[in-house]
C-alpha cells in the first residue's frame, strides 16, 4: 500500500540512484557513493526479511534535512495500518504482525 511519506522514500532512493549513475559517469570523489552503497545494505536487509523501520535504521543516520532522512521521519511518523494512533516506528512487533 504506498502513502505520501511512502512515495516520498521512494523518489528519494530514485534520486540517490539517479545521483549514482551521474557521478559514476562523471568520476566523481567516491565520498558521494556512501548513501548508494548504504541503500545496497539497506535493500540487502529488506531482503533478508526485516522491516523497513530495521533495514534504514534511524533518520539521523542518513541526516535530518536530507531527503532520505525526512522521508524516512515521515513514513516513521505515520499510522500503522488499520490503526489511526499508532506511530509505525512505534512497535517493530505490532508491524510485523499486520504484515
Amino acid at each position: 500500500m504506498s502513502t505520501p511519506a511512502s512515495t516520498q522514500l521512494g523518489q528519494a532512493i530514485r534520486a540517490e540512484a539517479a545521483k549514482l549513475a551521474t557521478s559514476a559517469e562523471t568520476a566523481a570523489v567516491p565520498a558521494e557513493f556512501f548513501d548508494a552503497s548504504e541503500l545496497l545494505r539497506v535493500l540487502a536487509r529488506i531482503v533478508e526479511g526485516k522491516s523497513i523501520d530495521q533495514a534504514f535504521g534511524a533518520p539521523g543516520d542518513w541526516g535530518y534535512g536530507t531527503p532520505i532522512g525526512d522521508a524516512f521521519y515521515a513514513l516513521l511518523k505515520e499510522p500503522l495500518p488499520g490503526s489511526a494512533d499508532v506511530p509505525v516506528g512505534s512497535n517493530n512487533s505490532e508491524r510485523e504482525a499486520s504484515s
